[in-house]
């Protein structure tokens, strides 16, 4: 059976004495998880039969999962279905829940399961660095979403890691906000006030980076809502452990490009893919005030500092067809080819023209955001910290 066979059909047969006419509905051969827009919903845990993560696109007719709230009940509506259920796939987003039919798409946790952010007590580069966990826990069960690679005394993060897999959600949150840490004590509302910004490298630099006062350093995912499992996955990669400062009011349609082409090269691989993604160096402005160069972090009201990183880079590894690539992109306001081209060749030789999946002759537009592609084993090891891939 094919998607064209899907759907509801009539069929009439008459004679002379009478007509009878039936109804058939052709339903797919296999469920999905509910997908979402909406930030702020109580979504329960949603688990395979064996207790594992939902990981592929579909589950098979008649498939069992376990849907789990751990903290609180699951509720249909206004119906209490207690904190833990198996259910049975029967169509789409229907399954059967002691023989009975239900939308789980609407089945919610009465209270919000909240992630846990455990310390590992690992160095996972040089300094004071500490390898943090993002991740569920059930009794004595671990889900891990991502892994976040922290320096403790600079507030710097330094790399994520986590697994895309092909039943990644592919849509963002909208409304969603993000939570604070205590190992990040800072205060972001004001780090990433455009205005508050501006006129502080202002006055460090004596450059205006942006004329019209639109564009600044916002916030970057550095692992996506969409690159996680549809649901309660997507609402931990909303806290500051997973952000870091991108030139990204203007000119990041290149980045975003980047990330719907890993995306998309997880769909058509239909396998798992493991991420890296990180940043790298300090980002260097000239100063006028200071008649040298000023190393650029961005301030709170009392005075703690985030580095601005010169690189934004995601490494891509393939398992199966042993390989792997380094994307990376200048993280620098205002930026000139030529300034780029210099850049790229104290780092490695650029391959995103000889790799199929990355070409794109947008790539090298600084209004967009400069992308270039390296081999994971020529690329300078102090942009990507070898801790990491």
């Amino acid at each position: 059976m094919t998607k064209e066979n899907i759907g509801t059909y009539s069929c009439e047969v008459r004679n002379e004495f009478d007509s009878i006419k039936r109804i058939f509905e052709i339903r797919s051969e296999a469920c999905h998880l509910p997908k979402t827009n909406d930030y702020g919903e109580n979504y329960p845990l949603i688990l395979s039969h064996t207790h594992q993560l939902i990981t592929q696109r579909s589950i098979g007719l008649g498939g069992k999962i376990f849907i789990y709230c751990p903290d609180s009940l699951l509720i249909y509506n206004e119906e209490r279905l207690g904190s833990y259920i198996s259910a049975y796939c029967i169509n789409e987003t229907r399954f059967l829940v002691n023989d009975k039919e239900y939308d789980i798409s609407n089945i919610k946790c009465k209270e919000k399961i909240k992630p846990k952010y455990h310390k590992t007590n690992t160095a996972c580069a040089p300094g004071n660095t500490e390898l943090v966990q993002v991740r569920f826990e059930v009794k004595s069960q671990i889900f891990s979403v991502f892994d976040v690679c922290i320096d403790k005394d600079k507030y710097k993060i330094h790399f994520v890691r986590y697994i895309m897999h092909s039943g990644i959600a592919n849509t963002s949150l909208a409304g969603a906000s993000f939570t604070n840490n205590e190992l990040l004590p800072l205060n972001f509302n004001d780090i990433y006030n455009c205005n508050s910004q501006l006129k502080s490298i202002y006055a460090t630099t004596g450059e205006k980076l942006s004329k019209d006062g639109k564009c600044c350093f916002g916030k970057r995912q550095l692992v996506s809502p969409m690159d996680v499992l549809p649901g309660v996955t997507q609402e931990t990669t909303y806290t500051y452990l997973n952000v870091v400062p991108v030139w990204s009011s203007c000119g990041q349609e290149n980045w975003d490009e980047v990330e719907r082409r890993v995306r998309s090269l997880v769909y058509d691989r239909d396998y798992a893919l493991d991420v890296w993604t990180g940043s790298s160096h300090s980002l260097i402005l000239p100063s006028t005030q200071l008649e040298s160069q000023v190393e650029l972090r961005l301030n709170d009201r009392y005075n703690l500092q985030q580095q601005v990183p010169l690189y934004l880079w995601k490494v891509i590894s393939d398992r199966q067809e042993m390989s792997s690539l380094a994307i990376v992109l200048i993280n620098y306001p205002n930026l000139e080819v030529q300034q780029a081209l210099v850049l790229i060749r104290s780092i490695c030789t650029d391959i995103c023209a000889k790799t199929n999946w990355m070409k794109n002759s947008e790539w090298k537009k600084p209004n967009k955001g400069f992308v270039f592609c390296c081999l994971l084993l020529s690329i300078n090891q102090e942009l990507v910290d070898r801790s990491a891939p």
